[in-house]
């Protein structure tokens, strides 16, 4: 189908090979000028291509249109009618919409020979068998279709090699399954695996005999899956209702999903088909069967959402039904998501998201035929499994003939599953008792603070202190005593751990190490450090530590930002380490500074000089590097060849940089004399001819060969007597 779909001609040029049909002959250069294998961009565009042609040719040929919006797979159609009649017409529009795009169809093949009668042998799909006595069967998409039977059947052969992790694995690999007819065979291939790698068997290791004796067995009767026949066609022609059933059930070993259709004909005949199936093994992670069985009802809840979605063009739904045998997980998926805990309720709001908790029904254990798939069975049992091929057989009885009796003595337990995943919020509030906190709490001015507890101190020191009383206004010592006494209470409260291990001479945390803290003779939390012998007052040399989010540090920030007229946050972090060394400072002091209001207003806007005219050499067409700036790079260490032995010696580059173009030249410089730089400057002009302008940073070199070039320039004038 590629080599039919012309590209694009501006675009063949990215399909450009190399090619020589023997090693004698030149290379030639071929454009591919058809979609190519093997190319990443191929499958879209030979899709893309079909769906283009459908859309064009929808007037004239309708059903084959709709056919390859929907029933196309890269470039194998699959579809079918109810009537011969309008198969024909079917066969007859894909095989002129198609020759207008200048396809042709091959492979025909079908459940009734008519409609191959007019097809060439050469453009049918032959049959493939490798037994004469078996009946012949065509692959479709990874499946063996009988068309005589029109039935799907199963070949599974696998290696007779030595019994090894690595070649039990190869032999699992080999069962194909996408509709999960075989889910219970193929949970315990998938539980076989599981059990080799928590066993932690090598490669080529023989694992236990445990192991040996299930794959050997599961190995013989293997062959008997051969034997299945399941039909393909699962919607007959007289139904008058269909009916959508899905069951789940889990155990320690895996859990599954199942659906199946359930068919009313116009003669009350009632017909039910496997229509898929998916299971999966248990997480390692120990759950509840509880748990488990809430997997297992999100597997089967996006199955249904697929299925539903897949058929709902072919097949109106009258009513879907989901069935589970516990009571627990129809107890959540009958409640709210936000009463259960995390894993519950996260599983729970996904299945209300995609189905309704009206179509949860309950089924006794012993009619689910979701059970043997969460089990994982032989191919022997399976072969014979009526209730997993057909359901329960309350699905073959009418409607209102079925009856479920809930067992009632277990709902003892069912409660008790119910309530150890119930999510019980706790509200809890703290009252601050501390006379501090709830003055930093309630007022928004250190002074404030400071004179408040100034007065309290006063008080009480004079109701000590009766022939010693103070009056009059707040002094400084009493502010700075207030100040000291938050600090040290802020210190207490966020630090205490810090100060118990000094106290201890205990080693510090690692993130306050480098701090060198130390507990000066009043108990405050000081930071240490190198200039202890400076002349800085005490405070500077080892200001008080305090935590970044606290509130009292929020409020010395915004003190000191108003007492020195609203400073930057560089200047006033230089003023705050006068006394206080705070966490994250910067941190700190940003989000106090945001909010100012008066720093807002009058935030300054950022002059942006206005661009000067660029000079000529950077707007002309001159010759590359007739203007260049030139600049070293380096040391370097270089030895002149490979010797052993030999002694590295230190080089530097000059960078020659061309003004208009932008080209660079590199020169090697053995030192950074004039003499030097003369010599990598003769080579450069010897490379790339003479400069016009030499643009420098005026290095001492550099001054140093412009004095030379001058001294030489007059001693030749002179001697060529030029004025």
């Amino acid at each position: 189908m590629y080599l039919q779909i012309l590209v694009t001609p501006q675009h063949r040029d990215y399909q450009r090979i190399l090619w020589r049909f023997s090693p004698n002959d030149p290379i030639s250069v071929y454009r591919l000028n058809t979609v190519s294998f093997g190319i990443s961009s191929s499958p879209y565009l030979a899709i893309r291509t079909l769906n283009e042609l459908a859309e064009r040719e929808t007037e004239t040929y309708p059903l084959a249109s709709k056919i390859i919006k929907n029933h196309i797979y890269i470039d194998d159609i699959l579809a079918g009618s109810t009537s011969l009649a309008d198969a024909l017409e079917v066969q007859k529009q894909l095989i002129a919409l198609l020759k207008c795009g200048g396809f042709e169809l091959r492979k025909w093949a079908s459940n009734n020979q008519t409609l191959l009668s007019e097809i060439p042998e050469d453009y049918r799909q032959p049959s493939v068998s490798f037994d004469k006595e078996e009946p012949s069967f065509i692959k479709v998409l990874g499946l063996h279709w009988n068309p005589d039977k029109d039935s799907f059947s199963y070949k599974c052969q696998l290696n007779d090699k030595p019994c090894t992790k690595r070649n039990i694995l190869s032999d699992i690999a080999r069962i194909f399954d996408p509709l999960g007819f075989l889910s219970p065979i193929t949970l315990l291939a998938k539980n076989l695996m599981q059990r080799l790698w928590e066993s932690k068997t090598n490669w080529d290791e023989v694992p236990a005999n445990s192991i040996v004796k299930v794959w050997r067995q599961l190995k013989q009767e293997m062959q008997l899956v051969s034997n299945l026949n399941i039909p393909r066609c699962i919607v007959p022609r007289n139904a008058s209702r269909y009916d959508l059933h899905g069951f789940c059930d889990a155990s320690t070993v895996g859990y599954a999903a199942v659906v199946f259709l359930r068919t009313e004909s116009t003669h009350n005949t009632i017909d039910t088909y496997l229509i898929g199936a998916k299971s999966k093994v248990a997480p390692l992670k120990t759950l509840s069967i509880p748990r488990l069985e809430l997997c297992g009802a999100v597997l089967l809840a996006n199955l249904i959402t697929f299925i539903t979605s897949t058929y709902s063009q072919y097949i109106t739904f009258d009513t879907i039904t989901a069935w589970s045998d516990s009571q627990v997980v129809l107890a959540w998926l009958s409640s709210s998501p936000h009463k259960w805990k995390t894993f519950v309720a996260n599983r729970v709001n996904h299945i209300q998201d995609i189905l309704p908790s009206s179509i949860w029904k309950y089924i006794p254990s012993e009619s689910n035929p979701a059970d043997c798939a969460s089990r994982g069975i032989m191919p022997q049992r399976l072969i014979n499994h009526h209730m997993w091929w057909n359901g329960p057989p309350f699905l073959s009885i009418p409607r209102d003939e079925w009856h479920f009796d809930i067992d009632k003595c277990s709902h003892a337990e069912t409660e008790l599953e119910v309530q150890q995943e119930e999510k019980y919020l706790v509200h809890s509030s703290a009252v601050i008792t501390n006379m501090v906190d709830r003055l930093l709490e309630r007022f928004s001015s250190l002074t404030y603070i400071q004179r408040i507890l100034g007065y309290t101190y006063r008080f009480i020191h004079n109701c000590r202190h009766p022939t010693d009383k103070h009056s009059g206004s707040l002094t400084s010592k009493e502010l700075r005593a207030s100040l000291m006494y938050l600090v040290k209470h802020v210190q207490t409260h966020n630090f205490g751990n810090l100060l118990e291990k000094i106290q201890k001479n205990q080693l510090l945390p690692k993130p306050f190490r480098r701090l060198a803290l130390f507990m000066d003779r009043d108990g405050f939390l000081r930071v240490g450090g190198r200039i202890r012998n400076s002349n800085l007052p005490f405070s500077a040399k080892h200001p008080l530590l305090l935590p970044r989010s606290h509130r009292l540090t929020a409020l010395i920030i915004e003190a000191n930002h108003r007492k020195y007229l609203h400073p930057g946050s560089k200047t006033l972090h230089y003023l705050l380490l006068q006394q206080y060394w705070i966490l994250s400072a910067r941190r700190a002091i940003q989000e106090t500074l945001a909010k100012c209001v008066q720093c807002f207003k009058v935030k300054p806007k950022s002059y942006t000089p206005f661009m000067g005219d660029l000079p000529f050499h950077r707007i002309s067409s001159l010759k590359a590097f007739s203007y260049v700036s030139l600049d070293y790079c380096g040391p370097f260490f270089i030895t002149m060849c490979r010797r052993r032995g030999l002694k590295a010696n230190k080089a530097y580059v000059c960078v020659f940089v061309c003004n208009a173009t932008k080209a660079v030249h590199l020169e090697v410089v053995s030192d950074l004399s004039a003499e030097a730089f003369i010599a990598a400057f003769r080579r450069f002009v010897a490379r790339r001819g003479c400069v016009s302008h030499v643009y420098s940073d005026n290095a001492t070199n550099f001054v140093g060969a412009h004095n030379i070039f001058i001294e030489n320039a007059r001693l030749a004038a002179q001697e060529l007597e030029i004025q």
